[in-house]
């Protein structure tokens, strides 16, 4: 019902897909809070492409930049459970473990859990 309200556009909400993303570490830091490092396959467009080259790719876009809202969502069988996080670090250094751009086959990212203010 809400999809079909005259009040309520699609039209400036985008969304990506980043299938069979998992959690890779969880960390706290007193200062920073609980952090999520979230791992996802890198995307194909930049597989077969070199790390400063990803590097760019990922510094030019808008995705996964710092406060972006993310639901993670997993399925085991009937049942399912939602998570979300908002993007609080986005590592493009190609020399730095876990980042977005220093694995062929793998991003990296990191996210807190949303909280209600």
């Amino acid at each position: 019902k809400i999809l079909s309200s005259t009040k309520f556009s699609l039209r400036d909400i985008r969304a990506h897909c980043y299938p069979k993303a998992h959690i890779r570490y969880i960390l706290y830091d007193h200062r920073r809070g609980l952090e999520a490092q979230i791992s996802f396959p890198q995307l194909s467009q930049l597989r077969k492409k070199s790390p400063s080259e990803r590097r760019t790719w990922w510094e030019e876009s808008r995705r996964l930049e710092e406060g972006i809202l993310l639901c993670f969502l997993t399925l085991n069988g009937t049942q399912s459970s939602i998570l979300l996080f908002t993007v609080s670090g986005r590592c493009t250094e190609p020399r730095k473990d876990f980042s977005l751009s220093s694995e062929d086959y793998q991003s990296t990212i990191a996210a807190k859990l949303a909280a209600l203010n």
